[in-house]
């Protein structure tokens, strides 16, 4: 039976918190979920909009799916709930939509006169009614802005989980198409979002006493993660992320693939990749992974259609007191 739990200092929780990487299927109390999706509901937006939605899944069959989605990571399945945050670029519009609630409740609450409701009004309209551009760093979508500010709302709630003594992890590792088709034809959601820009994970549970120890060996479950770190900073515009699953001390010609990526970035406004392990093994002492990738790409300074690649890549790895990091990448000229 679930209890409902205590509470600790925010400053404590901002201290402690770790990311977890597996979890004990331990309930968590209604109440305590609630506390932790109304953080979410109440956390601050560009305008109040709050431009996000929250699925909530604690079923065993729908965490089983949702994991299959997720590239196999036990984590999805083992968490006693996931919250799928969505972000929705559109949900202001309207009628019914999330400006015009944003205005009545502000009358209902006697926030503000007639002037400041139009004044608002007008601002949310002129702002994500125009095209997107570099006022606000929201070029090539609105849905970068949707992104940012559904990714506050998600970390209010890894906070407030924290604050209760449960553990969160914050994911980005899964397909989206896949996890959009399964939200939107299943019973897992009541409603289909207009957008699914910002689809994040968090597992909620406390950790396992005894993780194991991580494996001298390369496996594909190593490079996967690893892939994962570079496709967040990749889709996220964050190259020292994107760099940093990169030892460029004992690359071969570190700094000019430094320079290659940061170009890259400076080309490129919206990011999508997917990579797939195909295989990972030993070679001489070191790691070798083969990965699929696919990747779509819009220029900066062109409104052609989105650049599509597919290709192979062989990733080497090599092992150091931090841990496994990649030393080469070929063939580099994928990410000119």
């Amino acid at each position: 039976m679930a209890k409902v739990a205590g509470e600790k200092l925010l400053s404590e929780a901002i201290k402690e918190r770790r990311a977890t990487s597996s979890f004990e299927d331990v309930p968590i109390h209604d109440k305590d979920l609630e506390k932790i999706i109304r953080a979410g509901l109440e956390a601050p937006s560009g305008y109040n909009l709050q431009p996000w939605r929250f699925v909530v899944v604690r079923d065993r069959e729908h965490k089983k799916k949702l994991r299959e989605a997720a590239f196999g990571q036990p984590k999805v399945e083992e968490a006693s709930a996931v919250i799928v945050a969505c972000g929705d670029p559109e949900g202001w519009k309207g009628p019914n939509g999330d400006l015009e609630e944003m205005i009545k409740l502000a009358k209902e609450h006697s926030f503000g006169g007639e002037q400041d409701h139009n004044n608002a009004r007008n601002a949310v309209t002129g702002f994500l009614g125009s095209v997107p551009s570099q006022i606000a760093g929201i070029q090539p979508s609105f849905g970068l802005w949707a992104n940012r500010h559904t990714m506050i709302a998600l970390t209010t709630m890894m906070w407030a989980a924290e604050t209760l003594g449960y553990d969160t992890a914050p994911m980005e590792g899964f397909e989206e198409d896949k996890m959009k088709a399964l939200l939107k034809n299943s019973k897992i959601a009541t409603s289909v979002f207009r957008a699914f820009l910002a689809l994040l994970l968090s597992s909620m549970a406390f950790p396992q006493t005894a993780p194991a120890p991580e494996s001298d060996a390369f496996t594909s479950d190593v490079a996967a993660k690893l892939l994962n770190q570079m496709r967040a900073g990749l889709e996220g515009h964050m190259q020292d992320q994107a760099l940093s699953v990169f030892d460029l001390a004992r690359m071969n010609g570190g700094q000019a693939f430094k320079n290659q990526i940061v170009s890259f970035f400076d080309r490129n406004g919206s990011i999508r990749v997917h990579f797939h392990v195909r295989e990972a093994s030993m070679e001489n002492g070191k790691g070798v992974a083969t990965v699929d990738v696919e990747m779509e790409l819009e220029r900066r300074d062109s409104t052609a259609p989105a650049e599509r690649r597919q290709a192979q890549l062989r990733f080497t790895a090599e092992r150091s007191g931090s841990g496994w990091k990649f030393t080469d990448v070929q063939p580099r000229s994928f990410f000119s």
